[in-house]
């Protein structure tokens, strides 16, 4: 289970996602968005496992340069260790957290999300 810390954070980054969602124009991210509903909840799990298990090596950071407090890069990072974590003691993606670590697959895959 999650620890009442890690629920805030996955909750933090869901909210600050669904917000952006909100916006009127389609762009790269939305492209990389839509080609991950077709994977399934293990295949989402997998890549999100091997991508994160490869960020771990580095610094995670976003691709604007601005102090680390102050990036979200990291907040999401902890929210998708967060579940990781949970996937593998129970092997259920919940529906918000599969949302959660599409977002973390497409921020990386447009580099958004960048590791140094």
């Amino acid at each position: 289970m999650m620890s009442k810390d890690q629920v805030q954070i996955v909750n933090e980054m869901y909210s600050k996602f669904i917000e952006s969602e909100h916006e009127d124009s389609w762009d790269e991210l939305d492209d990389a968005l839509s080609h991950l509903d077709y994977l399934t909840n293990v295949e989402i799990m997998n890549e999100t496992i091997i991508l994160f298990e490869k960020h771990a090596n580095g610094v995670i950071r976003c691709k604007l340069n601005h102090a680390q407090n102050k990036c979200v890069a990291p907040r999401i990072a902890e929210a998708v260790l967060a579940i990781i974590q949970l996937y593998k003691e129970t092997g259920v993606l919940h529906v918000k957290n599969r949302y959660i670590c599409e977002y973390y697959l497409a921020l990386t895959h447009t580099k958004f999300i960048i590791v140094d």
